[in-house]
């Protein structure tokens, strides 16, 4: 038989194309369905991967088929369609989905423009094809229309740009792959080929890669062949129009790759590094803010929008070295690869990832994964590899893992004293162990006695709490959740805060959800209005609950309505009238709570006083507050002098030196006060900070240091409540016999405690011990004996007790070890949370012996601050070695899959 030209190119276009689909169906069916598709379909109906992370695999793997049955029915009359379609279609559109694949990131503005540009390239090129095998030739009509021609140009431009990216990318690793696949080979024994224990996947898999990578090889050349020669179908129209449409089509498009290939960063750098910290420099960089967020974010998620830096961009130039060529041509090559990537290369270092956030911090006084929590979660569900961490972090917060999907409230009173219990079961609903924090408050009149774990509904009580010093028992804590081992966590983080923390909420293995169980117990007595206290959630991680949650007060059930509230409030209501003292003798005293008369107090005090104003950036949401705060203090104080605080104090003089000022970057209490001891100012009686909510994970090296003879008083303006304070802080407020309030009237009432007394007709004789939001907690001069007939209520006990401790922390020294553990001994005898006594839940022996060690170290009563960042987001992949490449597709798809079940997809909600 004679074979002409037409005939051989006929005959060895089929043979590429049906061979290497057979050869992918056998590989389909034997690898990617079994150990891919499968799995992913189970994990998507499972619910722990969302459907769009399908996307990209089925598609690599459907794609194929399609092609398959495009070539039977549509294009087998036409090979030289069937090729310009295998290898103009099928190969780059397979090409861009892998690459997709193993460099799953969020898409900058760059990688936008340039995906979308070949998608609309891919669609062009499917179109032309289509009606040439339609009509055997490119029909007329598209030859005359400018919108065709158009299409034409962009085709041509891809051809020539991804031509050129592939080439250069292709000669060292053909080289590299064939001399990597004969190592691989050789490492293959001859007995187990003999034997047959070689699996036959792996013959599988090599001969799809080494066909695959053959195909590839030839894929720039067919590329720039194919696109470039489609736009000389076109020639029919004139000259001078053909050419401006050309040219138009390219100065556009390099104008839109140059475009969006500006990044962000690199002006937000500039403007920080070059402020000098003047009052014109700050409020310049205001003006700036948008700009310096957008380029602070952008650096510091560089690793999930760009594949590498452009600085590290250098392995081409070694696989080059590494193949003999000379080392200056490959740094030419590697230039112009990387000219060509830029849109994947971030331009510049890795440390600007901490660099961005140390700025952000500074400059918007906020941690950037507390303030850009939606933003940053956004670009996580983007990437595949996403660090560890096995702590609920900022990132965590109001997160829906772990579901409350019982919860019991339990009452028992006893002579006006509640004793609330809430028993709550939790189910980690993702395929990955969880911690459980919540962060609340209770009135100061209420005092935290009980917390137990348990994972068997018959024992609610099987772990029990031990009272540890908090130092210790944070230590303790943090090093079992690394473990991964059952602890939980109680501590009070200030005067009204605590954080309850429970690791590891196990996740669901299948259908199965692993039981937990959680008590918490308080005590409390009655506000002012007659209701029963309850906690308020400050900040949420990780746990929630809603209208399915089932709820029982006392074994009653109650609705499902209330969906946002942590404890329903219909359990708020006293239903007994309440004594408006409650006394009881402890230590020999007789001590009495007496209830607070609101409406009589009036804030009048006769104190000089400083009020810092804190100007941080974030007090800009509290600007009219702060201008009434300035109007109000000075009508009920003997002299109010106030300082206007960032890193230094300003003296204000009057309303217009106040609306002068401006809030910028980030400064907190002790900043304020270390700034404040600098200056030369007169004595005062008392010191107020007015501030907001504050950044309580952003720690102060000014604390460190801090000294303040003073009363130092700290108002929350407007109720802005942080979830925890700064220990350092906390004690520096409790030495100074000072405190902390959410409102200027509380404030000013706390300077003269007279009003408060007089409000409810009581000499100011008595021994004050305690002033919460509710009561004033007194210890009388009548000795036990001449009160004779006096109801002592000991139910009282625990939370007098816990008052007692806050008298005690503002008359000893406790910066002396032994009048720490004297505290914490009084706190364990009454089984209470203290500012110095924290509840730990262990489960086993190691952890017991590990907390007794802890317990005798010198450190037991200092507690780190709890920043919540979450230091590594994305994990680091390392470099394949040189015989790895041969199996790079196989073990890129496999790993894929295995990264696909172990995602928690639910983080990225």
């Amino acid at each position: 038989m004679k074979y002409n030209k037409e005939t051989l190119q006929r005959r060895s276009s089929y043979f590429i194309f049906w061979s290497w689909h057979l050869v992918y169906v056998v590989f389909a069916l034997a690898v990617l369905a079994p150990y891919i598709l499968v799995p992913l379909l189970q994990d998507i109906i499972n619910s722990s991967t969302p459907v769009y992370y399908a996307l990209y695999p089925l598609s690599i793997m459907l794609l194929p088929f399609v092609s398959i049955y495009l070539g039977f029915f549509h294009f087998r009359k036409n090979y030289r369609v069937l090729m310009k379609y295998f290898y103009g279609f099928e190969m780059p559109a397979l090409s861009l989905i892998l690459i997709k694949i193993l460099t799953l990131r969020e898409l900058n503005t760059a990688m936008s423009f340039l995906i979308i540009s070949t998608i609309i390239v891919l669609a062009t090129w499917f179109y032309f094809l289509w009606e040439e095998n339609k009509h055997t030739k490119l029909p007329k009509r598209l030859k005359k229309s400018p919108i065709a021609l158009s299409g034409a140009a962009l085709i041509t431009l891809a051809g020539l740009y991804f031509g050129a990216l592939i080439l250069l990318l292709n000669i060292p690793l053909a080289m590299d792959f064939f001399s990597g696949l004969f190592s691989a080979l050789s490492r293959i024994s001859f007995s187990s080929l003999i034997s047959g224990t070689l699996n036959p996947l792996v013959w599988v898999g090599v001969t799809f890669a080494i066909y695959t990578m053959t195909l590839f090889i030839i894929l720039p050349v067919a590329l720039v062949w194919l696109y470039t020669r489609q736009i000389k179908l076109f020639s029919p129209f004139s000259s001078p129009l053909r050419i401006a449409i050309i040219v138009g089509v390219f100065v556009i498009s390099a104008s839109l790759f140059s475009f969006t290939n500006q990044q962000p960063q690199k002006q937000a750098f500039a403007l920080l590094d070059n402020s000098d910290g003047t009052t014109a420099s700050s409020l310049a960089l205001l003006k700036e803010a948008d700009i310096i967020k957008k380029g602070l974010l952008n650096a510091y998620l560089w690793p999930s929008r760009y594949v590498n830096t452009s600085a590290s961009g250098t392995k081409l130039n070694q696989l080059y070295k590494r193949q003999g060529f000379h080392p200056l041509i490959a740094q030419a090559v590697q230039s112009s690869f990387n000219f060509l990537i830029h849109p994947t290369l971030y331009d510049g270092s890795y440390s600007d990832q901490q660099k961005a956030n140390d700025y952000y911090e500074k400059f918007f006084d906020s941690p950037i994964q507390k303030a850009e929590q939606a933003t940053i979660l956004n670009s996580l569900s983007k990437h595949w590899e996403v660090g560890r961490n096995n702590e609920a972090g900022l990132l965590a917060a109001e997160q829906k893992y772990v579901h409350v999907s019982e919860q019991s409230i339990s009452l028992s009173e006893s002579n006006g004293v509640a004793t609330i219990t809430v028993s709550e079961v939790l189910e980690n609903t993702s395929p990955r162990d969880k911690e459980a924090v919540i962060h609340f408050s209770l009135p100061g009149d209420a005092v935290i006695t009980g917390l137990w774990l348990s994972t068997e509904k018959n024992n609610p009580k099987m772990f029990p709490y031990v009272l540890a010093p908090k130092g210790a028992a944070q230590a303790v804590y943090k090093a079992e959740v690394k473990r991964r081992v059952d602890p939980a966590l109680l501590e009070q983080t200030g005067p009204n805060q605590y954080r309850l923390r429970a690791y590891p909420i196990l996740a669901k293995r299948g259908d199965k959800i692993p039981y937990f169980h959680m008590q918490l117990e308080y005590q409390t007595i009655a506000n002012t209005d007659n209701q029963w206290p309850l906690p308020k959630v400050l900040e949420q991680r990780n746990i929630y609950w809603d209208g399915q949650t089932q709820r029982r007060i006392n074994g009653d059930p109650v609705g499902t309505k209330v969906k946002t509230q942590w404890i329903p409030s219909q359990l708020s209501s006293v239903h007994t009238t309440q004594p408006s003292t409650h006394t009881s003798l402890v230590d020999n005293q007789i001590i009495k709570a007496l209830k607070r008369n609101h409406a009589a107090e009036t804030p009048k005090s006769n104190k000089h006083i400083a009020v810092l104003i804190d100007g941080s950036y974030s007090m800009h949401k509290l600007k009219e507050a702060t201008k009434q705060a300035y109007e109000k203090i000075p009508q009920h104080v003997k002299q109010a002098d106030f300082y206007y605080c960032h890193s230094t104090c300003t003296a204000l003089e009057n309303m217009a030196d106040l609306q002068q000022q401006f809030t910028f970057g980030n400064s907190q209490v002790a900043d304020h006060i270390a700034a404040f001891n600098r200056l030369q100012h007169p004595k005062y009686d008392a010191i107020l900070v007015l501030t907001d909510d504050g950044s309580y994970e952003i720690e102060s090296t000014e604390a460190e240091s801090l000294t303040l003879s003073t009363p130092l008083w700290i108002t929350h303006l407007e109720g802005h409540i942080p979830y925890a304070y700064d220990d350092r802080v906390l004690d520096l407020i409790y030495k100074t016999h000072g405190g902390i309030t959410y409102s200027i009237k509380e404030a000013l009432l706390r300077l003269n405690t007279a009003n408060i007394l007089q409000a409810i007709e009581l000499q100011d004789l008595v021994k004050i011990i305690a002033i919460t939001e509710n009561h004033i907690w007194v210890e009388t001069t009548n000795h036990p004996k001449r009160a004779s007939g006096a109801v002592y209520n000991k139910a009282l006990e625990k939370i007098i007790a816990h008052q007692k401790i806050k008298q005690l922390t503002r008359t000893m020294d406790m910066n002396k070890l032994d009048n720490l553990d004297k505290i914490h001994q009084y706190a364990k005898e009454n089984g209470i949370v203290t500012h110095y006594s924290s509840m730990l839940v262990l489960v086993n022996e190691r952890q017991k012996e590990a907390l007794h060690k802890a317990e005798q170290k010198n450190d037991r009563f200092e507690r780190e601050v709890e920043t919540g960042k979450t230091n590594s987001l994305f994990s680091i992949t390392a470099v394949p070695e040189p015989e790895e490449w041969a199996l790079l597709i196989i073990i890129s798809l496999l790993l894929s899959a295995a990264l696909l079940r172990r995602r928690d997809y639910r983080t990225l909600k």
